[in-house]
């Protein structure tokens, strides 16, 4: 390389120092223009410039009708030119080389287009700043522009390239660059897509701060509106934010902290050994029942249904497997101790008067969705929502998980049901709703069966361990249905709310009936103060819990 002589305008691309000359060539450090000649002859030898396709014949100036100076403009070469007959704002963006790479055109009627290769681009005006103490990311160059301009263009500001929806890849690209500030303030669009934008990068940063409820949609319109002492203001009085979940306990009072675990309410299901052990179920958890096929999943879970409903309670049914009528038939039965299937044989075996009475029992706190097999789960989660906001139950009961999985388009089974879980645990959460799941077993390879009598433990459970990790209480029933038991086993697998497990009651299925029954039942009664009497330590008070 020849002798270095001086900086230059680049004849390529505007930029006013970039294109540095020497004895022997010239080279623009902005766009890659380069230009070598025979100092003899003065004849060109080479000639390359990174994006042919970029506009070249542009210039500042400043824009009137968004109160943009020319200077502004220039800074963050920000221009306007001349594309296929039409007049374009033109933001130039720069690779990782500080090379000119891509172009942004906004049209007057809003369109928008890239020249250039803007998949190397760096954040709109990133080359100007290094590390510093705070660094401001607005959804648009516009906004950036307005921003910059009104801090006298000292702060950095910066902006996404490809608008807020490409937020998480357009920043978490750039993590070195933002890395070197020790704040950032994310100043979106005020709008449902700037919101959702917000959320989705707020991980990426430890101190971060955002600026909301302006009264603008934007940081230019808050400008034209009221001024650069407005915008500044909107910036020192960013909010800070964390991600969700994330509490710093120097902010949040204890009372605030404890209100929602105040007078949890346990509601008993008549089973003595199972109420003792669990203290009953409760709203905000989801309980899972499990066992072998037909051993009594089914018939077990409309038994605790209806024992809920005698409390007050509020049950969406949810079985997806059988039409309503058939759910109702099946609650019209265990009320009136009769097989269910008498009521297909025998139609006449309750009276159209009775069925009236029971009808009139059950419509003000069961609540059906009419929907057999399986159905799309964004599409179930929206039903269930419904039933808890617009009907105000208290439990959803679903019938069955996998059911739900079998209706998916796709081949990983374990997954799937992870994500719905997930799902529905967010939903537990977020409603305070108690959930019934059933869910079946793992196909046993080897030894007996779940229908021989095979034990089950809680890692049979179907999917990969989304069902065991998120549920709060784990119920299995166990019988050796092949021999003819009509007596199932009530085992705890998991129970988080006292940690107590293991072998409970013993349930009859009473043919005559239809019924899954307390064996012995006559001589064990449930009495609600003995199951939620506890000793103290300090003086023998005894003490309960609301119920």
């Amino acid at each position: 390389m020849g002798e270095f002589i001086k900086h230059a305008p680049c004849p390529m691309c505007g930029s006013h120092d970039a294109l540095a000359v020497y004895t022997d060539n010239e080279h623009c450090f902005s766009c890659g223009y380069h230009k070598s000649y025979n100092t003899e002859e003065g004849e060109e030898r080479r000639y390359t410039k990174i994006n042919h396709n970029l506009l070249t014949d542009i210039s500042y100036q400043a824009l009137k009708t968004r109160g943009i100076k020319e200077e502004t403009c220039k800074k963050f070469d920000y221009a306007v030119g001349d594309y296929q007959g039409e007049t374009v704002q033109v933001a130039t963006y720069r690779n990782s080389k500080n090379q000119k790479v891509a172009q942004h055109l906004r049209f007057k009627d809003k369109r928008f287009k890239w020249l250039g290769n803007s998949k190397e681009t760096l954040l709109f005006g990133q080359q100007l700043f290094g590390n510093g103490t705070r660094l401001i990311i607005t959804e648009g160059e516009i906004d950036c522009l307005t921003v910059a301009q009104a801090f006298n263009l000292t702060w950095p500001v910066v902006s996404l390239p490809n608008g807020v929806q490409s937020a998480w890849k357009s920043l978490s690209s750039q993590m070195d660059f933002l890395n070197q500030f020790e704040e950032v303030v994310l100043w979106f669009d005020d709008d449902p897509a700037g919101r959702e934008g917000i959320d989705a990068v707020l991980p990426l940063f430890t101190n971060v701060k955002v600026v909301r409820a302006t009264g603008y949609k934007d940081a230019n319109d808050l400008y034209l509106a009221k001024g650069s002492k407005a915008v500044a203001s909107a910036v020192f009085n960013a909010s800070i934010v964390r991600p969700d979940g994330i509490v710093d306990l120097k902010e949040v009072s204890l009372d605030k902290i404890l209100d929602s675990q105040k007078n949890v309410k346990c509601y008993l299901t008549g089973y003595p050994k199972f109420d003792r052990m669990t203290l009953g179920i409760r709203k905000n958890e989801i309980t899972t029942v499990t066992a072998g096929t037909g051993i009594g999943k089914t018939t077990w879970t409309r038994e605790l249904t209806l024992k809920l409903i005698e409390q007050g309670l509020k049950v969406g049914y949810i079985a997806l497997e059988e039409n309503i009528a058939r759910s109702l038939l099946g609650f019209f039965a265990i009320k009136e101790n009769i097989p269910l299937w008498k009521l297909f044989t025998e139609p006449d075996t309750i009276s159209k008067e009775r069925q009236e009475e029971l009808y009139t029992q059950l419509k003000d706190y069961l609540f059906l969705y009419d929907h057999f097999g399986s159905l799309e789960v964004e599409n179930l989660l929206a039903k269930i929502r419904y039933m808890i906001k617009a009907l105000g139950v208290d439990f959803i009961v679903l019938d069955h998980l996998s059911i739900v999985v079998s209706g998916l388009e796709t081949e990983n089974e374990r997954k799937a049901i992870d994500i719905i879980m997930t799902k529905l645990r967010s939903l537990a959460d977020e409603t305070g709703v108690g959930i019934i799941l059933i869910s079946h077993l793992k196909n046993k390879t080897q030894g007996k069966s779940y229908e021989e009598g095979a034990e089950v433990t809680i890692n049979d459970l179907r999917g990969s361990g989304g069902i065991k990790h998120i549920s709060d209480l784990v119920i299995a029933l166990e019988r050796n249905m092949q021999e003819g038991e009509h007596v199932s086993t009530l085992k705890v697998l998991k129970n988080r709310f006292t940690g107590e497990t293991g072998i409970c009651d013993h349930l009859e299925y009473i043919r005559e009936t239809g019924r899954l029954v307390l064996k012995d039942m006559e001589t064990q009664t449930v009495d609600p103060e003995e199951v939620f009497k506890i000793e103290s330590n300090n003086n023998n008070k005894e003490d309960e819990i609301e119920w």
